[in-house]
Protein backbone atom coordinates (compact mmCIF):
# COMPACT_ATOMS: atom_id res chain seq x y z
CA UNK A 1 0.00 0.00 0.00
CA UNK A 2 1.36 3.10 -0.82
CA UNK A 3 -0.14 6.73 0.32
CA UNK A 4 0.86 10.02 -1.07
CA UNK A 5 -0.39 12.92 0.91
CA UNK A 6 0.98 16.63 -0.21
CA UNK A 7 0.71 19.11 2.43
CA UNK A 8 0.07 21.98 -0.02
CA UNK A 9 -2.00 23.64 -2.32
CA UNK A 10 0.93 24.18 -4.54
CA UNK A 11 3.74 21.66 -4.74
CA UNK A 12 7.11 23.06 -3.06
CA UNK A 13 9.62 25.21 -5.04
CA UNK A 14 13.73 24.81 -5.91
CA UNK A 15 15.44 28.02 -5.24
CA UNK A 16 18.14 26.98 -7.95
CA UNK A 17 18.54 23.50 -7.33
CA UNK A 18 19.95 22.52 -10.31
CA UNK A 19 22.87 24.79 -10.17
CA UNK A 20 23.91 23.60 -6.52
CA UNK A 21 24.80 20.02 -7.69
CA UNK A 22 26.52 18.69 -4.67
CA UNK A 23 23.54 19.37 -2.81
CA UNK A 24 22.32 15.47 -3.17
CA UNK A 25 23.69 13.19 -0.35
CA UNK A 26 23.65 9.72 -0.71
CA UNK A 27 23.52 8.24 2.77
CA UNK A 28 23.48 4.48 3.22
CA UNK A 29 24.75 3.86 6.99
CA UNK A 30 22.65 2.42 9.53
CA UNK A 31 22.54 3.49 13.08
CA UNK A 32 20.91 6.65 12.90
CA UNK A 33 18.53 6.38 15.80
CA UNK A 34 19.08 5.37 19.52
CA UNK A 35 17.95 5.31 22.90
CA UNK A 36 18.56 6.07 26.49
CA UNK A 37 19.26 3.42 28.67
CA UNK A 38 15.98 1.54 29.69
CA UNK A 39 14.24 0.86 33.06
CA UNK A 40 15.78 -1.88 34.28
CA UNK A 41 12.71 -4.36 33.83
CA UNK A 42 12.53 -3.62 30.27
CA UNK A 43 14.33 -5.61 27.82
CA UNK A 44 17.66 -3.79 25.76
CA UNK A 45 16.55 -2.51 21.96
CA UNK A 46 19.49 -2.16 19.49
CA UNK A 47 18.18 0.37 16.92
CA UNK A 48 20.97 -0.70 14.40
CA UNK A 49 24.14 1.01 15.87
CA UNK A 50 26.99 1.33 18.35
CA UNK A 51 26.70 4.87 19.13
CA UNK A 52 23.70 5.92 21.63
CA UNK A 53 21.82 9.32 21.57
CA UNK A 54 20.00 9.29 24.90
CA UNK A 55 15.78 9.57 24.35
CA UNK A 56 14.25 10.99 27.32
CA UNK A 57 10.72 9.02 29.40
CA UNK A 58 7.60 10.06 28.23
CA UNK A 59 4.82 8.94 30.59
CA UNK A 60 1.41 7.68 28.74
CA UNK A 61 -2.17 6.25 30.15
CA UNK A 62 -0.88 2.49 29.19
CA UNK A 63 2.84 3.13 30.45
CA UNK A 64 6.15 4.70 29.36
CA UNK A 65 8.64 4.27 27.10
CA UNK A 66 12.25 5.81 25.72
CA UNK A 67 11.76 8.32 23.29
CA UNK A 68 14.06 7.95 20.79
CA UNK A 69 16.44 11.04 19.10
CA UNK A 70 18.79 11.00 15.89
CA UNK A 71 22.27 9.98 17.21
CA UNK A 72 25.16 13.04 17.23
CA UNK A 73 27.25 10.32 15.43
CA UNK A 74 25.09 9.74 12.78
CA UNK A 75 26.23 10.72 9.04
CA UNK A 76 22.87 12.11 8.58
CA UNK A 77 23.33 14.52 11.34
CA UNK A 78 26.84 15.78 9.89
CA UNK A 79 26.71 18.91 8.08
CA UNK A 80 29.72 18.82 5.62
CA UNK A 81 29.76 22.55 4.07
CA UNK A 82 31.53 20.93 0.48
CA UNK A 83 28.11 20.02 -0.07
CA UNK A 84 26.37 23.33 0.06
CA UNK A 85 27.18 26.27 -2.60
CA UNK A 86 28.06 28.87 0.18
CA UNK A 87 27.70 31.59 -2.09
CA UNK A 88 24.37 30.81 -3.28
CA UNK A 89 23.11 30.03 0.55
CA UNK A 90 24.13 33.94 1.34
CA UNK A 91 23.12 35.31 -1.81
CA UNK A 92 19.79 34.38 -0.20
CA UNK A 93 20.40 35.50 3.01
CA UNK A 94 21.75 32.28 5.24
CA UNK A 95 24.70 32.97 7.31
CA UNK A 96 27.69 30.28 6.66
CA UNK A 97 26.82 28.07 8.98
CA UNK A 98 22.91 28.12 8.66
CA UNK A 99 22.79 24.55 6.96
CA UNK A 100 24.78 22.84 10.01
CA UNK A 101 22.28 24.36 12.86
CA UNK A 102 19.16 23.34 9.72
CA UNK A 103 20.22 19.89 9.22
CA UNK A 104 20.69 19.10 13.08
CA UNK A 105 17.54 20.53 13.90
CA UNK A 106 15.54 18.83 11.20
CA UNK A 107 17.12 15.41 12.07
CA UNK A 108 16.31 15.69 15.34
CA UNK A 109 12.37 16.76 14.64
CA UNK A 110 12.07 13.72 12.51
CA UNK A 111 13.45 11.00 14.88
CA UNK A 112 11.68 12.75 18.14
CA UNK A 113 8.49 14.20 16.44
CA UNK A 114 7.50 12.81 13.71
CA UNK A 115 8.32 9.28 14.05
CA UNK A 116 8.20 8.99 18.13
CA UNK A 117 5.65 11.69 19.81
CA UNK A 118 3.57 10.66 21.83
CA UNK A 119 0.66 11.69 19.22
CA UNK A 120 1.93 8.67 17.20
CA UNK A 121 -0.46 6.16 18.07
CA UNK A 122 -3.03 8.30 19.74
CA UNK A 123 -6.43 9.89 18.11
CA UNK A 124 -6.50 13.78 17.87
CA UNK A 125 -7.12 13.92 21.65
CA UNK A 126 -3.69 12.32 21.67
CA UNK A 127 -2.44 15.02 19.46
CA UNK A 128 -3.77 17.89 21.08
CA UNK A 129 -1.67 16.98 23.89
CA UNK A 130 1.30 16.91 21.76
CA UNK A 131 0.87 20.25 19.95
CA UNK A 132 -0.11 22.27 23.26
CA UNK A 133 3.21 21.49 25.11
CA UNK A 134 5.59 20.78 22.18
CA UNK A 135 4.35 20.81 18.48
CA UNK A 136 3.65 24.41 19.10
CA UNK A 137 6.69 25.53 20.01
CA UNK A 138 8.63 23.94 16.88
CA UNK A 139 6.31 25.29 13.83
CA UNK A 140 6.18 28.42 12.17
CA UNK A 141 3.36 31.00 13.31
CA UNK A 142 1.46 30.08 10.31
CA UNK A 143 1.34 26.37 10.83
CA UNK A 144 0.38 26.79 14.17
CA UNK A 145 -2.19 29.60 14.10
CA UNK A 146 -4.39 27.99 11.23
CA UNK A 147 -3.20 30.41 8.46
CA UNK A 148 -0.99 28.04 6.63
CA UNK A 149 -2.37 25.67 4.18
CA UNK A 150 0.12 22.73 6.07
CA UNK A 151 -2.04 21.17 8.99
CA UNK A 152 0.01 20.41 12.31
CA UNK A 153 -1.61 16.70 12.55
CA UNK A 154 0.36 15.90 9.00
CA UNK A 155 3.75 16.25 10.96
CA UNK A 156 3.19 13.22 12.92
CA UNK A 157 3.46 10.34 11.55
CA UNK A 158 0.34 8.26 10.41
CA UNK A 159 -2.10 11.13 11.82
CA UNK A 160 -3.11 13.09 8.87
CA UNK A 161 -6.26 11.59 8.87
CA UNK A 162 -7.17 12.80 12.60
CA UNK A 163 -7.37 9.17 13.51
CA UNK A 164 -5.41 6.09 14.69
CA UNK A 165 -3.34 4.58 12.08
CA UNK A 166 -1.27 2.19 14.33
CA UNK A 167 -1.25 -0.45 16.69
CA UNK A 168 -1.21 0.31 20.44
CA UNK A 169 2.66 -0.28 20.84
CA UNK A 170 4.36 -1.76 23.76
CA UNK A 171 4.98 0.67 27.10
CA UNK A 172 7.61 -0.73 29.26
CA UNK A 173 9.88 1.53 30.07
CA UNK A 174 12.15 0.97 27.39
CA UNK A 175 12.10 2.29 23.75
CA UNK A 176 8.95 1.19 21.55
CA UNK A 177 10.99 1.41 18.17
CA UNK A 178 13.06 -1.82 17.99
CA UNK A 179 14.73 -0.03 14.74
CA UNK A 180 14.71 3.13 12.64
CA UNK A 181 17.01 4.85 10.29
CA UNK A 182 16.59 7.82 8.77
CA UNK A 183 18.83 9.14 5.59
CA UNK A 184 19.31 11.82 3.72
CA UNK A 185 18.52 11.87 -0.07
CA UNK A 186 18.60 15.94 -0.65
CA UNK A 187 19.25 19.12 0.79
CA UNK A 188 18.83 22.88 -0.68
CA UNK A 189 17.20 26.32 -0.22
CA UNK A 190 13.72 25.95 -1.57
CA UNK A 191 10.50 28.26 -1.36
CA UNK A 192 7.43 26.75 -0.01
CA UNK A 193 4.66 28.50 -1.82
CA UNK A 194 1.53 28.91 0.71
CA UNK A 195 0.25 31.98 0.20
CA UNK A 196 3.23 33.56 -0.36
CA UNK A 197 6.77 32.65 -1.47
CA UNK A 198 8.33 31.24 2.00
CA UNK A 199 11.77 30.66 2.08
CA UNK A 200 13.37 27.75 4.04
CA UNK A 201 16.48 25.41 3.87
CA UNK A 202 14.67 21.56 2.82
CA UNK A 203 15.51 18.53 3.10
CA UNK A 204 14.64 15.10 1.91
CA UNK A 205 14.68 12.39 4.31
CA UNK A 206 13.97 8.51 3.67
CA UNK A 207 12.73 7.03 6.80
CA UNK A 208 12.00 3.16 8.11
CA UNK A 209 10.95 2.57 11.57
CA UNK A 210 9.95 -1.09 12.97
CA UNK A 211 7.27 -0.05 16.28
CA UNK A 212 7.14 -3.15 18.65
CA UNK A 213 3.24 -4.45 19.63
CA UNK A 214 2.10 -7.35 21.62
CA UNK A 215 -0.27 -10.17 20.13
CA UNK A 216 -2.68 -9.05 22.03
CA UNK A 217 -2.08 -5.26 21.02
CA UNK A 218 -1.84 -6.32 17.22
CA UNK A 219 -5.19 -8.61 17.24
CA UNK A 220 -6.92 -5.89 18.85
CA UNK A 221 -5.78 -3.43 16.14
CA UNK A 222 -6.52 -5.92 13.35
CA UNK A 223 -10.61 -6.56 15.01
CA UNK A 224 -10.85 -2.62 14.80
CA UNK A 225 -9.52 -1.99 11.41
CA UNK A 226 -11.51 -5.36 10.22
CA UNK A 227 -14.57 -4.84 12.03
CA UNK A 228 -14.72 -7.92 13.32
CA UNK A 229 -13.93 -9.30 17.00
CA UNK A 230 -11.22 -9.79 18.21
CA UNK A 231 -11.73 -13.78 18.36
CA UNK A 232 -13.25 -13.79 14.93
CA UNK A 233 -9.94 -11.53 13.72
CA UNK A 234 -7.66 -13.93 14.97
CA UNK A 235 -9.51 -17.21 13.55
CA UNK A 236 -9.28 -15.24 10.56
CA UNK A 237 -6.75 -15.54 7.43
CA UNK A 238 -5.06 -11.85 8.19
CA UNK A 239 -3.81 -12.79 11.70
CA UNK A 240 -0.42 -14.59 11.25
CA UNK A 241 0.27 -17.79 12.84
CA UNK A 242 2.54 -16.56 15.48
CA UNK A 243 0.29 -13.91 16.52
CA UNK A 244 -2.45 -16.75 17.63
CA UNK A 245 -0.38 -18.21 20.75
CA UNK A 246 -0.85 -14.95 22.17
CA UNK A 247 2.73 -13.97 23.58
CA UNK A 248 5.83 -12.56 22.26
CA UNK A 249 5.88 -9.29 19.98
CA UNK A 250 5.55 -7.93 16.36
CA UNK A 251 7.44 -5.64 14.94
CA UNK A 252 4.86 -3.06 13.06
CA UNK A 253 7.16 -1.82 10.06
CA UNK A 254 6.50 1.66 8.24
CA UNK A 255 8.95 3.37 5.31
CA UNK A 256 8.53 6.46 3.52
CA UNK A 257 9.82 9.77 2.33
CA UNK A 258 9.06 13.50 3.94
CA UNK A 259 10.33 16.75 2.65
CA UNK A 260 11.16 19.23 5.84
CA UNK A 261 11.82 22.95 4.87
CA UNK A 262 13.24 24.92 7.87
CA UNK A 263 14.12 28.19 8.85
CA UNK A 264 14.63 30.49 12.07
CA UNK A 265 11.59 33.01 13.58
CA UNK A 266 12.28 36.15 14.48
CA UNK A 267 13.48 35.29 17.58
CA UNK A 268 16.23 33.48 15.68
CA UNK A 269 14.63 29.51 16.87
CA UNK A 270 14.73 26.74 14.14
CA UNK A 271 10.86 26.14 13.10
CA UNK A 272 8.90 24.13 10.82
CA UNK A 273 7.95 26.11 7.61
CA UNK A 274 7.13 23.43 5.07
CA UNK A 275 6.63 19.54 5.37
CA UNK A 276 5.16 17.32 2.80
CA UNK A 277 4.64 13.21 3.06
CA UNK A 278 5.98 12.17 -0.17
CA UNK A 279 5.31 8.32 -0.11
CA UNK A 280 4.51 6.16 3.19
CA UNK A 281 4.25 2.94 2.93
CA UNK A 282 3.11 0.38 5.74
CA UNK A 283 0.50 2.42 7.84
CA UNK A 284 -3.07 1.54 7.90
CA UNK A 285 -4.91 4.65 6.63
CA UNK A 286 -5.76 2.71 3.64
CA UNK A 287 -6.55 -0.65 5.21
CA UNK A 288 -6.80 -4.00 3.74
CA UNK A 289 -6.50 -7.72 3.95
CA UNK A 290 -3.35 -7.55 2.21
CA UNK A 291 -1.83 -4.87 3.54
CA UNK A 292 -2.19 -5.72 7.02
CA UNK A 293 -0.33 -8.75 6.58
CA UNK A 294 2.37 -6.57 4.87
CA UNK A 295 2.61 -3.96 7.39
CA UNK A 296 3.99 -6.96 10.05
CA UNK A 297 7.95 -8.03 9.52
Amino acid sequence: MSLRTSLYSKPLRRAAIASVLGLSLSVTSCGLLATGSAAPSAPSINLNGSVVAAGKTVDTPTGSYQNITVSKEAAVYKYDPSKFNLEMMASQGYPEDSGKYALEFATTFMAEQYLDSIALEGDMGAFQTWYDTTGSKLLDQRIATGASDIAPHFLILGNYGKQKNFPEFIHDGGPRVSSASLNLVEAGPYFVEDGSKIPGISYGLDFAADYRVSDAGAAAFGAAKTGLSSEDFIKSNMAKPLLKDGTGENKFHVTGRVNIVVNQDGAGNWVVVGFENVDIKGDSSDFTETNFEANWV
